[in-house]
């Protein structure tokens, strides 16, 4: 946000954290809100006002505490108050989704892809699926209450310019302008988001593991990463934070197209493991893998040894971090899950100056491949509608 004064700021935080404890605990009383925050009642009456009057909010009846007197009116997210659409691009299939405003995914499809899509193809079988949904029957009554389109993509990208930036797993793809593409064709307004980073933001908004900070791992063709702290979204500087795969695991060993050499991505990813498992045998994808290793040994230790690479960039990770809960996810993890898990378990909890000073948990995803769409979509409600109500309700505080 260009020109943004901190008062402005401030109040860009502050509606988003209300809305997400509405989100989060509704229905809620004002008064539980200045509790919960730790702002004044006066503030929690104003931003609570102009969210019911942009329906984002509802009073949904009266809370009954036992007192005497008037008792506080409970407030709830109007699910149907805006809906966003959230796509996730991964290399062989786009994710697509309409989330409403408490998160829920009220239509969602998968197309499978060749793996050698152009931007220009990908651009047209988005901005399609896109138009399609807005003229569906069942959205064409609400398509004024689509806030927009949250793209999730693999990085890096130019989170400021809305470009991909060459990405290692989309071949051909060279500083694309692709959210302004997009936006220019669909004429609702585009973010994009680094998918691992949208898969974070899905789970705080959707999964059941409650917590303000954790570290979001995605396992699948690539490996990536996402942090929340403190219930805000970690970007760095260039939008391109935690990029978990690029991390070290050995050094000078396999070149990986990032440019350096022994990232985790190389030893851990599926592409990795059906190029360690090709000496045993030809192996069409990684179900087949995943079976096989059930009666072949040595097809089991080489997912053994992934999990092992893995196990040593989280522990990097956790005591870089300080976080106490782990997410990991991706729609092919639950193939080696019990594979992975122990293994990570086990060397978290012996190899962490975390693990000696509190608990830390390791999770699988609660909401599967659908946690990036969900993730690109709530990142449009925080991006988008809060700016957007900010801006027709320009008053003091």
């Amino acid at each position: 946000m260009h020109g943004v004064t901190p008062q402005e700021e401030l109040k860009r935080h502050n509606e988003t954290f209300i809305l997400d404890l509405i989100r989060e605990y509704g229905p809620v009383s004002r008064a539980q809100l200045t509790l919960k925050t730790g702002l004044s009642a006066q503030t929690i009456t104003n931003v609570v006002r102009r969210f019911l009057d942009n329906g984002l909010v509802i009073e949904t009846g009266v809370l009954r505490n036992g007192n005497i007197g008037r008792q506080p009116i409970n407030l709830d997210i109007a699910a149907d108050g805006a809906y966003a659409i959230g796509i996730s691009i991964e290399r062989d299939r786009l994710i697509e989704g309409v989330v409403n405003l408490k998160g829920e995914v009220v239509h969602q499809g998968v197309e499978v892809l060749s793996g050698g899509e152009t931007p220009e193809i990908m651009s047209q079988k988005i901005v399609k699926y896109i138009t399609s949904t807005m003229e569906n029957e069942h959205f064409v009554k609400v398509r004024d209450k689509i806030a927009g389109v949250g793209i999730g993509v693999p990085g890096p990208l130019h989170y400021t310019s809305g470009e991909v930036v060459s990405p290692p797993n989309l071949p051909n793809w060279s500083r694309v302008p692709f959210r302004d593409y997009i936006q220019s064709k669909i004429g609702k307004p585009v973010v994009i988001e680094n998918n691992a980073t949208a898969s974070a933001i899905g789970e705080h908004w959707r999964g059941k593991w409650l917590s303000s900070s954790f570290l979001y791992c995605y396992w699948g063709i690539g490996i990536g990463g996402g942090l929340i702290t403190n219930g805000e979204v970690y970007r760095g500087v260039s939008g391109n934070a935690v990029e978990f795969g690029h991390l070290v695991v050995e050094p000078h060993g396999r070149k990986c197209d990032c440019g350096g050499e022994g990232c985790l991505e190389r030893y851990a990813s599926i592409p990795a493991i059906l190029h360690d498992i090709s000496q045993f045998g030809q192996f069409k994808s990684l179900e087949e893998v995943v079976t096989a290793a059930a009666t072949r040994p040595e097809l089991l230790q080489v997912l053994k040894q992934a999990g092992e690479y893995f196990a040593q960039a989280l522990i990097s990770a956790i005591n870089l971090f300080d976080v106490d809960l782990v997410i990991i996810g991706g729609y092919r993890f639950p193939l080696v899950q019990s594979i992975f898990l122990p293994i990570l378990s086990a060397n978290v909890r012996s190899k962490t100056i975390r693990s000696r000073v509190a608990d830390l948990s390791i999770k699988v995803s609660s909401i599967g491949e659908e946690s990036t769409a969900i993730g690109a979509a709530s990142l449009v409600f925080h991006e988008l509608l809060l700016s957007h109500t900010r801006e027709r309700n320009a008053k003091t505080w």
